[in-house]
């Protein structure tokens, strides 16, 4: 009972605040961004890549975010497995600081794993025509540093961690674990 009461009395401040004042005189908000590109790396079980995102948000919390190599897409397909994360975000914390904001996230959506070239559809229930493909669920979290450089442009620098459950990826033609943990490092605009 009392780990509850001190939860929900941690998480009532910066959660329902969601402001910082650094000066008395004036009070700040975290950035809001309606979309971000980061580039950075990527590492999971079988092995690092690089890593592009590109997020959207229509509300001052919530956004959508599609991260992965661009493999079949802005390079050809490669025969490593690859991990494309789709995920719906959710701000949840912020922290003013010298050089900028802190910002906690989580998030939740699905990813698809390929070991091969990439066929049209997600596959939730199946490895794909070919065996090369499964799709699962993910969660995950990440911590966000954002400076604003000029009027509605901001640098930006994350650590993000997922866990995704691939309950097909042991029947792909290269069979996969069922867990897949990333963690990537990414840097960025958002505006």
């Amino acid at each position: 009972m009392l780990a509850s009461l001190t939860l929900l009395v941690v998480m009532n401040g910066p959660v329902t605040d969601h402001r910082e004042f650094k000066d008395q005189s004036k009070a700040t908000a975290a950035p809001r961004l309606r979309g971000a590109v980061r580039v950075g790396a990527n590492q999971d079980p079988s092995g690092g890549r690089q890593e592009i995102c590109l997020a959207l948000s229509g509300g001052t919390r919530w956004s959508i975010e599609s991260c992965g190599t661009g493999a079949g897409f802005l390079a050809p397909a490669s025969p490593a497995p690859d991990l494309a994360h789709f995920r719906i975000r959710y701000q949840a914390w912020s922290r003013a600081l010298e050089s900028g904001w802190l910002i906690a996230g989580v998030q939740a959506g699905f990813a698809e794993l390929e070991i091969g070239e990439d066929d049209p559809g997600f596959h939730f229930t199946s490895v794909g025509p070919r065996g090369l493909e499964t799709a699962g669920p993910s969660a995950g979290a990440s911590i966000r540093w954002v400076r604003p450089v000029s009027s509605g442009l901001s640098l930006l620098a994350e650590i993000n961690g997922n866990l995704v459950y691939f309950h097909h990826a042991p029947e792909l033609v290269r069979p996969q674990s069922t867990w897949q943990p990333s963690l990537s490092l990414s840097l960025g605009l958002g505006f």
